[in-house]
């Protein structure tokens, strides 16, 4: 009898899994990414691939070593599977593990929707869209940070979700772990750091039951801060330069070249020699090309006090900002391709396009998504006397990574927008969760009456 009621349950399972729409979302995503695929080069590369693969070659980082520009994670990433698979097509076996990787996220991503929304359609349309989108999966064919990153953004709002809707140890564990991960994965991901610790705090004083479970959050996110200090003071030791790279000071470097601000610098020397290289209206390759003449000529630390002083004292790099904002707000928030593969077969303007038409979302979407989650989230604030904490995780989220790619880099917005793209489908599936609630309330309402 007990042997009939173990293959009952057993059958049941089976039945329940096939059920489970996720299973064949899998198998069309995996067909229409195939055919994508094989009609695009089956490894990509853009100027920074060459960097991570090289990386850590002079030593190991459990000695000491540390590269001045490129982090750790994906490095050895890398490294873990040209020991596993050989010196031999190791790009392309990185490239398969990516594409299997980004599978498993699919499937992560299914399942923190259905945390978020309760419409099965919804959560299906949406999880399709992120597994089918070229603009999102291209992107595991480059060697580049990107392909992981976007699975670990995957990962985070899982373990946030979750924690959210139902607080625990393990949860709370993991955030510290994983903000860290990511962090030495992608540099420009920092501004994770104080929406954890800011999330963590409010949560420990507003939530008195939550307590004992916030205290693994809070060891989790000391864990992230010491072992970053401990990675920036050996950033110091070695290059002189305390930050997780070496190169912090490029971004604003570049940004101080490309708007104008360098004529406003304090260091009328490297002003001038940059006034006699760039030209007027300057390409994004002729600006990193006069960077490069500079940096060959001067010295860290005078780099960084031009650039210091030329944004700080110019009203055109305020302007640049302005218009920055303004001019990306008609962009796509996605793209289908890196930089250096603009020759292969023309496939970037088609997948383009069918990245931009399965998510038609624009950076000036984002603009409107985010100020009326605001206004939502100090009228509910007000009116309930508490946080909607989901609402807030999405739109600090996605806000801090937009002030960043503006403030911090004047090129590539979408690629560093990219971080975000799976955090925006799941914050408009609970936007219109939310719309078609409502709806269907006031549907009944009218129905009672």
């Amino acid at each position: 009898m007990e042997e009939i009621l173990k293959k009952a349950k057993f059958k049941e399972r089976i039945i329940t899994f096939l059920k489970e729409p996720i299973l064949y979302l899998i198998i069309i995503m995996i067909v229409i990414q195939g055919v994508v695929y094989s009609n695009i080069p089956k490894v990509g590369h853009t100027g920074d691939s060459q960097g991570y693969i090289d990386s850590y070659d002079k030593g190991s980082i459990l000695q000491g070593y540390i590269n001045d520009s490129r982090p750790p994670v994906y490095t050895y990433f890398i490294k873990v599977i040209k020991k596993i698979g050989g010196e031999e097509n190791f790009e392309s076996n990185v490239v398969l593990v990516q594409k299997i990787l980004f599978i498993i996220s699919a499937i992560l991503f299914y399942y923190t929707l259905k945390l978020l929304v309760k419409n099965k359609i919804i959560v299906s349309c949406l999880t399709l869209i992120f597994g089918i989108s070229p603009s999102i999966f291209v992107w595991n064919t480059f060697i580049i940070t990107e392909a992981i990153v976007g699975i670990e953004m995957v990962f985070l709002a899982f373990i946030t979700v979750k924690y959210l809707k139902q607080p625990s140890t393990i949860m709370a564990s993991f955030m510290g772990i994983v903000v860290l991960t990511m962090i030495l994965t992608k540099p420009a991901l920092i501004y994770l750091l104080p929406i954890y610790i800011l999330f963590i705090i409010l949560r420990f004083i507003l939530n008195k039951e939550e307590r004992k479970k916030l205290y693994f959050a809070v060891g989790s996110i000391v864990i992230c801060c010491v072992c970053l200090i401990i990675y920036c003071l050996q950033m110091k030791n070695l290059y002189g330069v305390f930050g997780i790279t070496a190169v912090s000071y490029k971004n604003s470097a570049i940004s101080a070249i490309y708007s104008g601000a360098y004529v406003d610098s304090e260091n009328i020397q490297i002003s001038d020699e940059i006034k006699e290289l760039i030209g007027e209206n300057p390409t994004s390759a002729k600006v990193y090309e006069v960077f490069d003449e500079i940096v060959a000529k001067h010295t860290y630390n005078e780099i960084k006090e031009f650039a210091n002083s030329a944004l700080k004292n110019s009203q055109k790099y305020k302007t640049f900002l302005l218009n920055r904002f303004i001019n990306i707000g008609t962009e796509n928030i996605g793209t289908s391709y890196a930089n250096g593969e603009k020759n292969d077969k023309e496939y970037i303007y088609n997948y383009a396009y069918l990245g931009n038409l399965i998510l038609p979302f624009t950076f000036g979407m984002m603009y409107i998504i985010i100020l009326v989650s605001i206004i939502y989230l100090i009228w509910y604030l007000i009116k309930y006397k508490k946080i909607n904490w989901i609402c807030a995780f999405f739109t600090s989220t996605i806000f801090a990574n937009i002030f960043t790619l503006i403030v911090g880099a004047p090129f590539e917005e979408q690629r560093l927008f990219f971080p975000s793209m799976c955090l925006v489908i799941l914050y408009i599936g609970v936007i219109i969760d939310k719309i078609k609630l409502k709806e269907e309330n006031l549907l009944n309402e009218k129905n009672v009456e």
